[in-house]
């Protein structure tokens, strides 16, 4: 949450020449609802799912895909991201909770303070997310410099 996944994907999709997919639109189609209604309505388990399962069916085509943090964390999409090039667009957890201070309405928070939230997520996940990606990569740094080396570490 507030990596740059969608603002990265949209221009990596475009200097590759592959189409943008992004989990949440993929997600909201799906279900007719967003995370933050899921999960509120739900849980953070069914979010899960429902995101899982929108990013299995976003893989089903070549693309760059803004995959749901936690999506990537259910089984089945880690055995079908075996083979494929994943990039972890890594930042420091307070640095995203500033990203996400304003509110959208969309980002499923669990009623907890969104800089708790991230720290959480980042201590639960951050090891996980090495190990599954391809490619960590500074989401601090400028976006036209995070492409450049996304596109330079997994071009052919």
């Amino acid at each position: 949450m507030g990596s740059g996944k969608s603002t990265v994907g949209t221009r990596l999709a475009g200097r590759i020449g592959l189409p943008f997919v992004d989990n949440d639109v993929i997600l909201l189609r799906r279900s007719g609802r967003t995370a933050r209604d899921i999960e509120q309505s739900d849980g953070f388990d069914a979010l899960h799912r429902a995101e899982a399962d929108a990013l299995l069916e976003a893989l089903e085509h070549p693309a760059v895909i803004a995959a749901a943090a936690g999506a990537v964390l259910e089984p089945d999409v880690v055995r079908a991201l075996r083979g494929r090039n994943v990039v972890y667009l890594r930042a420091d957890p307070d640095v995203l909770a500033e990203r996400v201070r304003q509110d959208d309405g969309y980002r499923p928070f669990g009623g907890q303070d969104h800089h708790d939230l991230l720290r959480e997520q980042f201590r639960a996940r951050d090891d996980t997310y090495r190990a599954i990606a391809s490619f960590v990569e500074d989401a601090t740094a400028p976006v036209d410099d995070i492409v450049e080396r996304i596109n330079s570490a997994l071009a052919p």
